[in-house]
């Protein structure tokens, strides 16, 4: 009977330490700057320049003729873009974070843009950068690509202002009747980069949906039981070791699999429908009754055994 006791007292430890823990298993983000590179790649199916942590060694010019001696506007456009090509916008339709200058002029502009937040998972961000001449339309003058940002476990796009640093020229010729609008990219001396785009981690919650959205409902499923911890990664050791004997303890006393189905919905780790319908003020007590009655039944089990 001691030794009965004794593992009792040892399960209500090992619960208590992981509810204690698990509900503070996300929140971590990730700054990047990204740098516009010269040399290309072809990812997703698509060919373009590279949008990398690290800039190249060597500069890269692109330029397109606009018809008079006009005022230039410069903005991009970013989307993402999955395994299969297809697309999603993540800016409203038109170029953002523009600016315009006036012909015979050059240099370096920095603009900003607050992006919407949206789920990354194994796709790429592009980034086209955009012209216009005055009274005209826009028109695509270089396209930037990421490679697939992770790929196993999705993260949120911060709503974190973007700094996006511009290397610019417009330059007039009266013998053409021109104006040649461009950016240099690619080395040192000529940096055009994005700065403070940040990503957030998914909570379980987040990370169900993200699932569900994709049609991956197993995904959806796991989720609750193999959410990462960033505070205490043995949390999920604790909470899966005592599910399992739980789920052990349970089936070897009814012989049946749905009271412990019914479990894993109900106390199914961060995920589980206990955690979302309680208000954070009651999730505490709701977890010391839990663990308060789960250690009655345990005790009846091993007392009848």
């Amino acid at each position: 009977m001691k030794a009965q006791n004794y593992l009792l007292m040892l399960l209500l430890f090992l619960l208590l330490a992981s509810t204690l823990t698990v509900t503070e298993a996300y929140g971590s983000s990730t700054t990047y700057t990204w740098y516009f590179c010269s040399s290309t790649h072809t990812v997703h199916g698509l060919t373009a320049y590279r949008l990398n942590e690290t800039n190249t060694d060597t500069d890269e010019i692109v330029n397109q003729e606009l018809s008079g001696n006009v005022t230039v506007t410069y903005g991009i456009r970013v989307w993402k873009r999955d395994s299969s090509g297809t697309e999603q916008e993540i800016t409203s339709g038109s170029p953002v974070a523009t600016f315009s200058v006036t012909p015979n002029s050059y240099g370096f502009k920095n603009s900003t843009w607050q992006p919407t937040s949206v789920d990354v998972c194994n796709e790429t961000i592009v980034v086209r950068i955009y012209i216009k001449p005055e009274n005209g339309a826009w028109q695509t003058l270089a396209v930037f690509s990421t490679n697939p940002l992770f790929p196993s476990l999705p993260k949120k796009l911060s709503t974190a202002t973007w700094n996006i640093t511009y290397r610019y020229s417009a330059l007039y010729s009266s013998a053409t009747n021109k104006t040649t609008a461009g950016i240099t990219f690619g080395d040192s001396a000529n940096q055009m980069k994005i700065e403070n785009i940040t990503f957030t981690d998914l909570n379980p919650y987040e990370q169900i949906m993200h699932w569900l959205n994709q049609g991956n409902f197993i995904k959806a499923l796991e989720t609750p039981f193999t959410y990462q911890s960033s505070i205490l990664v043995t949390t999920n050791f604790l909470y899966s070791s005592m599910l399992l004997m739980c789920c052990v303890t349970l089936y070897n006393r009814y012989k049946n699999v749905n009271i412990i189905l019914l479990l894993f919905v109900l106390f199914g780790g961060t995920g589980g429908v206990l955690t979302a319908i309680m208000p954070a003020a009651g999730l505490w007590i709701s977890w010391l009754i839990f663990v308060l009655g789960l250690g009655g039944l345990l005790y009846r089990l091993f007392k009848t055994t």
